[in-house]
């Protein structure tokens, strides 16, 4: 459920509508929006009752959203996200950014060559992995932090954004879940971080992994 708050509601009346959630046993997500905030009901195991929530002050609306992937959906989130680099670079607004680049990073001149071509032919962002895990212990596993290296030099000399995939980030030495990598990659100067679903193998919930980056890098994910 989304519970929608007057343009006017203040920070008080949100914070009532957040402790009730939260007395109910759910997670409540503040979402701020350009003229008021919603609050998304997380982890009910079932449907809310709206009349729990509108006749509190500040409370414009409820509004149950069916999506099981409420965070992303339309419903809790109407507005288009866009994503803005440092250097101006935008991703949406209808604007079509293309990345490009190796699997893994393999040497410095790979690299660089790879990101001139793909420059050339009108790629923004480059991607590359610098930690790359595999089944067996004698599989190339990536430069790890040499190649952090090479890929902060890459945005230096190509002059482009740099993202990589941390895909290791369940590849510790004690086999635990760490943020380690996610830390390191952000570091070294990465500029999109991209945990897919390799990171989720073993016992660690997709909830948990998340959590670990966003203590990480103190960022929202």
């Amino acid at each position: 459920m989304l519970i929608v708050m007057d343009k006017d509601a203040t920070p008080e009346m949100i914070q009532g509508v957040v402790g009730k959630i939260e007395a109910l046993g759910y997670a409540a997500q503040p979402i701020p929006g350009g003229e008021r905030v919603a609050i998304g009901i997380l982890r009910n195991p079932r449907p809310v009752d709206p009349a729990l929530f509108l006749d509190m002050p500040g409370v414009m609306q409820a509004i149950p959203v069916s999506k099981a992937y409420k965070l992303v959906s339309r419903e809790m989130k109407r507005e288009d996200t866009v994503i803005t680099f440092t250097n101006g670079l935008t991703i949406g607004k209808g604007r079509f950014v293309v990345m490009a680049g190796p699997c893994a990073i393999e040497s410095e001149n790979q690299a660089l060559t790879i990101a001139r071509l793909v420059k050339a032919e009108g790629a923004q962002i480059f991607r590359g992995g610098a930690f790359k895990p595999r089944t067996s212990p004698y599989s190339y596993q990536g430069l790890g932090p040499t190649g952090l290296k090479i890929l902060d030099k890459v945005r230096q000399v190509r002059r482009m954004q740099v993202e990589m995939g941390i895909e290791s980030l369940h590849v510790e030495v004690d086999g635990g879940i760490g943020p380690s990598n996610a830390r390191r990659a952000a570091e070294a100067g990465a500029d999109v971080l991209v945990a897919g679903s390799s990171v989720f193998r073993g016992e660690g919930t997709v909830t948990e992994n998340y959590g670990a980056i966003q203590r990480a890098l103190a960022v929202d994910v």
